[in-house]
């Protein structure tokens, strides 16, 4: 008989764990079965060490992280400076001085979980240490809604602020920062598994209150939704989305800056807004927290979408009449955004799409266009079904209200035209910056695919 792979034991015990969780979490068992989380968190603590057959530098490093991120999180319960005002319920254990000692080991798995993660992209040390930290502060982003449903902890006027996630980030970039200098085993092929288990177990969680009518989940699902294939694909052998996330992050990094600070304007000028009733509370910015995680995990996926046709369809098959086609959709956009200078979305959505296409046509001269145009075609299709969620079908209130004085009033079902500009320009500006390192790596030409032969 055949002996089983190596990760195949371990595999099994979280697969089963989580999963006995979340089905008893989604059923009436929750405030009985909330209280084995400590068992829990153990339990994938000494599989991710054992899997990690840890030296003795390894442990020491374990041990600080363990250590120093409970000195951390007490002071700040106690003194409110660090994260914000918070306080630990009774869930996560036996606790000292008003903190769970077990909330050192919910640290201790992440960062053992993502750094070995990081480690396979092979990026240069800084840029290990900023993604690794990037990804810390997602998962956050994931963790806190459900973290407060449950009774983990709690928030003063269930407000998470925007220093948490700031004070989340430079913690977790100094423990990255020791973990890529400091001679520490950075492999571990069961990291991924934890990770992946641990992001399943609380998108699930926030899937299934949703589906049980709890509204204030429902824009948080769909981006979990969202960026639920996409993700688990990643590490799919044809494609190795994963292989390609240096550019691929740099690019969403330039998108979700630009579009936050215009979001938050907007936002703020009543251009757009947010029905209440469908958020989970926690705002960034005044942006709910849904709408941030909206520009990292929307990019993520359309570039995937984009990645996956490239593999796929292997001829440029608008090559030809791509930059025709955006010189002409430029006259389009210009026009319509001068004529229409006194509605602000229209008006600059259509100028900034236009611009970014104008760089691409005239001096970029990007020889992808073609490839990204039915790109954008393709991801036209999912980018509809779920903003037309979000924009009020199937729902008695849209997520995210437009108001129409400041659009052409045009819907297509219940998305404003304008949209679909505004999704070409920030796919494209990701894409930019997606591209650059596949173009220093192999020119004009797209890169090699393991079994497929050139046209």
């Amino acid at each position: 008989m055949k002996s089983l792979p190596p990760l195949f034991v371990p595999t099994a015990i979280l697969v089963i764990l989580y999963t006995v969780g979340l089905v008893g979490l989604a059923g009436p068992w929750t405030e009985d079965l909330v209280y084995l989380t400590p068992y829990n968190l153990l339990i994938t603590a000494g599989l991710l060490l054992w899997q990690a057959r840890p030296d003795a530098r390894t442990w020491a490093f374990a041990l600080l992280v363990f250590v120093s991120s409970y000195l951390v999180e007490t002071l700040g319960v106690h003194t409110g400076v660090i994260f914000g005002t918070y306080w630990y319920g009774d869930v996560l254990g036996a606790k000292l001085f008003d903190t769970p000692l077990l909330i050192g080991v919910n640290w201790l798995i992440l960062v053992m979980s993502v750094g070995p993660l990081v480690a396979r992209l092979q990026l240069p040390r800084w840029q290990s240490v900023l993604v690794a930290a990037l990804i810390m502060v997602g998962v956050d982003m994931l963790i806190e809604p459900v973290a407060m449903h449950l009774g983990f902890w709690s928030w003063e006027e269930d407000v998470v602020p925007l220093r948490n996630y700031i004070a989340w980030g430079v913690v977790s970039a100094f423990y990255f920062a020791l973990f890529f200098t400091l001679p520490v085993k950075r492999e571990n092929d069961f990291a991924a598994i934890v990770l992946g288990a641990q992001l399943c177990f609380f998108a699930g969680i926030i899937m299934v209150s949703a589906a049980r009518g709890m509204e204030r989940f429902t824009y948080l699902a769909l981006d979990l939704f969202t960026l639920s294939f996409p993700l688990i694909r990643s590490f799919e052998p044809r494609i190795l989305y994963w292989r390609k996330w240096r550019g691929l992050f740099t690019g969403i990094g330039v998108m979700a800056v630009v579009f936050l600070i215009w979001d938050a304007i907007f936002t703020a000028n009543g251009v757009w807004g947010f029905t209440p009733r469908y958020l989970t509370g926690p705002h960034i910015a005044r942006l709910p927290l849904e709408e941030v995680l909206f520009f990292l995990v929307v990019p993520y996926s359309c570039t995937f979408i984009y990645e996956v046709m490239r593999y796929f369809v292997r001829r440029d098959v608008l090559g030809r009449i791509a930059r025709p086609f955006c010189m002409a959709l430029l006259v389009v956009l210009v026009v319509m955004g001068i004529w229409h200078i006194g509605r602000i979305y229209t008006a600059i959505t259509f100028l900034c799409a236009a611009g970014l296409l104008s760089l691409h046509v005239f001096v970029l001269k990007s020889p992808y266009l073609g490839r990204f145009l039915l790109g954008y075609a393709v991801v036209l299709v999912p980018f509809v079904l779920v903003n037309g969620i979000l924009t009020g079908t199937l729902l008695e209130e849209p997520v995210v209200w437009y108001n129409n004085a400041e659009n052409l009033g045009i819907r297509v079902g219940t998305i404003p035209l304008e949209d679909s500009m505004y999704l070409l320009f920030f796919l494209l500006l990701t894409i930019t910056f997606y591209e650059l390192p596949l173009k220093r790596a192999y020119g004009d030409l797209p890169p090699p695919v393991e079994g497929c032969g050139a046209d």
